[in-house]
C-alpha cells in the first residue's frame, strides 16, 4: 500500500525566536510577549505583530497596542505617551513599545551611540529621582562639575587652595628665559602687553590661613590694555574656581607687617603678618584675591618697558667669574617688586687660594666693618648692586685658621641672592 506524506498537521513549539534558527512551516515561537506561528520556511524574519508573509501571531501580548482595525480585549491604558519601535528594531509600524522592548531597547542604544571624549556643561545625563519617588529628571554636566567639587573640598584643600612652593603671595611658576628669570610679560603692540599662558602661569593669592588660599593658572595667552605715559602695576584677581583676571593700577602697592589698609580707591595694601590683601574702593578696603605679576612703562602710543616679577619672591643671579675689583659699583635686575630683607653675597672657589679648594663656598659678612675692603650691599625694589671701595676686594679667614688675608679676585667667582623675606 503506497505511504502518503502529509507534512506537519501540528504546531512544533520551538521556544524563544532566534535570529540564527532556521525555522519550518507550522513552528511556534515567542517573541517580546507574544508567540506567533510560521506561515512558512524562514531564517532571520522577526516575528512582526499583525502578521507578515513569514509569521502570523497565535497568542497576543496584551501590554502591546496593536496598529490598524486589529483590537485585542484586555489592552492596557498607557499614563504617557508611547515610544514607538524604530525600523532598525525591526518594525515600520506605529505601535507602542512594550516595557521589555524598551528595557532592550535603552541599554542597546547607549552601546551604539557616537561616543563623546570630554562632556562640555550644557551636556545633560539621565537621573533617578530617589526624593521624587524614582521619576527620571535630567542633569547637566556643569552641575555634577559643581555638586563633586563641593563633596571633595570638605575632604581635601582644593587644588585653588594649596600652595605649591610654600610661598605665599606670588608667581610659583611660568614661562622662564635661559638664565631661569620669568618672562612671561613681554612688550606688545601698542600699548598692550603680552601674558604668555602657554607654559601655564600659577598665580598664588594669600587669604590668611593657608586652607583659605586661592591658586590660579593662567593657561592661554592674552593681551591686556594700559593706560599711556605711565608706569602701570600689572596683577591677577584669583577667583574660587582659579579663573586669573588680569588688571592694571597706576598706584603701587603696599607692603606692610600689619596695620590699616589703604581705603584709596584702587589701591592695594598686603598685610604680611596676617597675609591678607585689601583693596581701597574710596571708603573702605575689602579683602581680596590678587597678587601682582609686575611692572610696566608706557610712552604716548607704546610700551617701552617691562619688568616681570621673580617667581618665590627669590632672584638668584648665578655665578659670574671673578669678584669685583678696586671701586667697582655691580647692579642686578632681581624683580622682586619689594624691597629684599635678605640679601647674600657668595664666593666660589675656581682655583685654589688661601687653603680653599675649588668650588668651596664663603659668605661675605656684608655692610662697614672695621675696615673699607668689605663689599657693601644696596636694595631696591628691583635692583640689588655692590659696591667695593677698596684694592683689596675680599677680607676673609684663611681655610683653617684665624689670619684675615686678601683674596684673589681672579681665584673667585661671585653671586648675589636676595629675597622678600616673607
Amino acid at each position: 500500500m503506497p505511504t502518503l506524506n502529509l507534512g506537519r498537521v501540528g504546531f512544533v513549539n520551538k521556544g524563544t525566536w532566534l535570529i540564527g534558527t532556521a525555522y519550518k512551516i507550522n513552528d511556534t515561537v515567542t517573541y517580546l510577549g507574544g508567540t506567533y506561528a510560521a506561515l512558512q520556511a524562514n531564517t532571520g524574519q522577526t516575528p512582526i505583530l499583525g502578521g507578515t508573509v513569514y509569521w502570523q501571531e497565535w497568542v497576543a501580548n496584551d501590554v502591546v497596542h496593536k496598529s490598524g482595525d486589529e483590537t485585542i480585549a484586555d489592552v492596557k491604558t498607557f499614563t504617557s505617551s508611547p515610544v514607538i519601535p524604530t525600523p532598525a528594531d525591526g518594525d515600520s509600524s506605529t505601535k507602542a513599545a512594550s516595557t521589555a522592548f524598551v528595557a532592550s531597547a535603552i541599554p542597546y542604544n547607549i552601546n551604539a551611540a557616537t561616543a563623546k571624549t570630554t562632556p562640555v556643561d550644557a551636556d545633560l545625563f539621565g537621573i533617578v529621582d530617589s526624593a521624587a519617588s524614582n521619576v527620571l529628571k535630567k542633569l547637566s554636566w556643569l552641575n555634577i562639575k559643581a555638586t563633586l567639587k563641593t563633596y571633595f573640598d570638605t575632604l581635601y584643600f582644593p587644588l585653588s587652595s594649596a600652595p605649591v612652593s610654600g610661598i605665599r603671595q606670588t608667581v610659583q611658576s611660568g614661562s622662564v628665559d635661559t638664565s631661569g628669570f620669568a618672562n612671561f610679560v613681554s612688550i606688545g603692540t601698542g600699548l598692550n602687553v603680552n601674558i604668555n599662558g602657554t607654559i601655564p602661569v600659577i598665580i598664588h593669592s594669600a587669604g590668611g590661613a593657608i586652607s583659605a588660599d586661592r591658586l590660579g593658572t593662567i593657561s592661554a595667552d592674552k593681551t591686556l590694555l594700559l593706560p599711556a605715559s605711565s608706569t602701570s602695576y600689572i596683577y591677577e584677581t584669583v577667583a574660587t574656581d582659579g579663573t586669573c583676571t588680569s588688571g592694571s593700577t597706576i598706584l603701587a602697592p603696599i607692603y606692610q607687617f600689619g596695620g590699616i589698609p589703604a581705603v584709596t580707591n584702587g589701591k592695594f595694601t598686603f598685610n604680611i603678618g596676617e597675609m591678607k590683601g585689601y583693596l581701597g574702593n574710596g571708603t573702605t578696603a575689602p579683602q581680596v584675591y590678587l597678587t601682582f605679576i609686575g611692572e610696566v612703562v608706557t610712552g604716548i602710543s607704546t610700551v617701552t618697558s617691562v619688568i616681570t616679577y621673580a617667581l618665590n619672591g627669590l632672584y638668584d643671579s648665578g655665578f659670574t667669574n671673578t669678584v669685583p675689583t678696586t671701586s667697582s659699583l655691580i647692579s642686578k635686575n632681581s624683580n622682586l617688586g619689594v624691597h629684599a630683607d635678605i640679601s647674600s653675597l657668595v664666593y666660589e672657589c675656581i682655583t685654589i687660594d688661601l687653603g680653599y679648594s675649588v668650588e668651596d663656598r664663603i659668605f661675605i659678612s656684608l655692610g662697614v666693618g672695621g675696615n673699607n675692603n668689605t663689599p657693601q650691599v644696596s636694595v631696591s625694589k628691583n635692583t640689588i648692586s655692590i659696591s667695593v671701595l677698596t684694592a683689596s676686594t675680599g677680607i676673609i679667614l684663611k681655610a683653617g685658621g684665624t689670619t684675615l688675608t686678601a683674596i684673589t679676585p681672579s681665584r673667585w667667582k661671585y653671586k648675589l641672592i636676595a629675597n622678600r623675606g616673607w
